[in-house]
């Protein structure tokens, strides 16, 4: 998280900004890969971005301490990062990849899911497809991400190319 806050702080607010954070999160999780540990590295990469511009409290299940200092942006939540122009977007696909890489799939799903049912109830914001689909596409990057198979090759290539439209 340190080496992502440090590096990523000055970026540009917009939807090149979350491109630009998922390349320099796995940009560093390749470079501090060793032989058969690219999967532990892309996880971290996955919960630092969850706990950074998704939600603070993905820390939780993560298992750190609540009074554990980290480095963070200056602002909650990280606003000034958007996906197709929408900061929700981004919030939810990084969430729901950052709970994928900590737990299972069914798991990362249920959360959108249920959040998506409150948000349904009287005087919550409405059930969203749109955020439905930043779910899923989130628990698709982590499966991605943390299959032994793929997981060298998700490194080069979101460093190549992490275009929202990729």
């Amino acid at each position: 998280m340190r080496e992502l806050v440090v590096e990523c702080e000055p970026l540009p607010p917009g939807d090149g900004r979350f491109e630009a954070l998922l390349r320099a999160a796995f940009r560093i999780a390749g470079a501090r890969s060793g032989a058969d540990d690219h999967v532990e590295q892309n996880r971290a990469a996955l919960v630092a971005l969850g706990i950074q511009i998704g939600d603070p409290r993905v820390r939780r299940v993560a298992g750190f301490p609540a009074t554990e200092e980290m480095p963070a942006f200056p602002w909650l939540y990280d606003a000034r990062t958007t996906l197709r122009g929408r900061n929700d977007l981004a919030r939810h696909f990084l969430v729901s990849a950052a709970l994928r890489a900590l737990s299972t799939r069914d798991f990362g799903m249920t959360m959108g899911l249920f959040k998506e049912q409150l948000d349904a109830v009287d005087g919550g914001t409405g059930f969203s497809f749109a955020d439905i689909a930043a779910d899923m596409a989130g628990l698709r990057l982590a499966d991605h991400a943390i299959d032994p198979r793929r997981a060298p090759r998700l490194q080069r290539e979101i460093e190549d190319d992490a275009s929202a439209d990729t």
